[in-house]
């Protein structure tokens, strides 16, 4: 089951190395952007440990089924209670982590978004940490060191798990989930190297939402008078997606910068937008800056509060402004 997880070959060479030798560490800090693969880990990880078949883990026992149902009495996932992981929360696992398994092999304790733990919890946490109970693991996971004492971090072996090369995020979608090739393509861009985003953004209506923000300001740009009315209505009716619009829009203007500067369509996201990239080219590249500007500003502006109909307007009339200034 090592095998399943995607991406992470350093990390899953290191931890087949220490159960294929026995040498389990009693503390182990997963670290790593959301959806790479941690808490997947953890759990083939914990699987691995209370695995009752010869070939570890198996997958199909009732220990390795458990664990992966999150089901299984010995492995247990501590979630931060509210903005933080607090003392009780530590308090409850040690009182019960020098205590025998109930039915497993090693007690396995997860404790997702680590770095909230509050000084208090940590300091608790210490001399489970210095002095480990025989039976259990620790696996801590989070996106940063920062927050962490120091004593936490040199009692725990540190796996780092990278973002996961896009190409690699493309198969799976396409063999895994059976998405076609060039919407797998796009969300493998627009995952950012994350398989738990490109998963979210395939099972969403994400790409048809991208097409409507895609077609709304190339309209923009490229109808001669418009009215700004009729394009408001679209953001209007959005209204709760601005965040999204402005980024995806942001994201389509830098992809054409990139593509007008280079050429190259490797670090663009919209792949599917090269030939709308040629035809706006023969504008120029400068105004392409210009409009970045006015989005920058938009975000800005959306971030304080200002009111949504002045706002929207605005940018319109802005956007409107430097396509008339470059068009003279």
């Amino acid at each position: 089951m090592f095998d399943t997880i995607l991406g992470q070959d350093r990390a899953v060479e290191y931890l087949k190395r220490a159960c294929n030798s026995g040498r389990i560490h009693h503390a182990y800090l997963f670290l790593g952007e959301e959806g790479v693969g941690r808490k997947y880990s953890a759990k083939i990880f914990a699987a691995f440990l209370n695995c009752r078949e010869k070939d570890k883990p198996c997958g199909y026992c009732s220990s390795c089924m458990k664990v992966l149902k999150g089901i299984h009495p010995d492995v247990k996932v501590v979630l931060p209670d509210g903005q933080s992981i607090k003392i009780e929360q530590i308090r409850a696992i040690i009182n019960e982590i020098y205590m025998r398994p109930y039915e497993g092999k090693k007690k396995v304790y997860i404790i997702d978004e680590a770095s909230s733990m509050t000084l208090q919890a940590q300091n608790a946490f210490l001399k489970t940490l210095e002095e480990p109970a025989q039976d259990s693991v620790i696996i801590l996971i989070s996106n940063t060191t920062k927050g962490l004492l120091p004593t936490i971090l040199s009692r725990t072996v540190i796996l780092k798990f990278g973002n996961i090369d896009i190409r690699a995020i493309e198969k799976y979608l396409i063999e895994r989930l059976n998405i076609e090739e060039n919407k797998s393509k796009l969300i493998a861009r627009f995952s950012k190297g994350s398989i738990g985003k490109a998963i979210n953004l395939a099972n969403s209506e994400f790409l048809n939402f991208r097409e409507e923000v895609i077609g709304t300001i190339y309209g923009i740009l490229t109808t001669d008078n418009y009215e700004a009315i009729g394009y408001y209505s679209f953001f209007e009716k959005n209204k709760d997606r601005m965040e999204d619009i402005l980024d995806l829009i942001s994201t389509w203007f830098r992809d054409f910068i990139i593509y007008a500067e280079t050429g190259d369509d490797s670090a663009i996201f919209n792949i599917d937008c090269i030939q709308g990239f040629a035809e706006l080219l023969r504008r120029g590249i400068k105004p392409i800056r210009d409009y970045l500007e006015v989005i920058k500003k938009a975000k800005y502006s959306l971030l304080h509060n200002v009111n949504f109909q002045t706002f929207v307007f605005s940018m319109l009339l802005e956007l409107e402004e430097v396509k008339n200034r470059w068009s003279r």
